[in-house]
């Protein structure tokens, strides 16, 4: 799965829709979410996933 990770856009919303609940549910660091799912960097990462939470990606 990881390889098929790397094809996909850093900010693809079905990554967002993986990263976002893995996140709210574990503790896993957003450093790691980014580095798994291939985002970028963990900055990224947490723009992304607050545009999530706020409704502004979907």
């Amino acid at each position: 799965m990881a390889g098929d990770l790397a094809a996909w856009a850093k900010g693809d919303l079905s990554k967002v829709a993986i990263a976002a609940p893995v996140r709210a549910e574990t503790v896993v660091t957003v450093a790691w979410l980014a580095n798994r799912l291939q985002m970028g960097t963990a900055g990224y990462v947490n723009n992304r996933l607050y545009r999530w939470r706020q409704g502004v990606l979907r």
